[in-house]
């Protein structure tokens, strides 16, 4: 799917990502952004600005 996606210049997206293993796999199939409460929960505090918080960029790994 990753691949399909970015064959039409999509980004793709990792929704429940909940613990350290789950945020490494996505890393590894080469998922671009990732949300979930292992990133961050919600709150009633939630910042104006929502794109830094609420969907975090995946760092790329190397060899990837």
């Amino acid at each position: 799917m990753v691949e399909v996606a970015r064959g039409l210049g999509k980004i793709t997206v990792a929704e429940f990502v909940e613990d350290a293993a789950t945020l490494n796999m996505v890393k590894n199939l080469g998922v671009d952004l990732a949300q979930g409460y292992y990133l961050g929960r919600p709150g009633a505090n939630f910042p104006r600005d929502h794109r830094k918080t609420a969907v975090n960029y995946i760092e790329p790994t190397k060899g990837v």
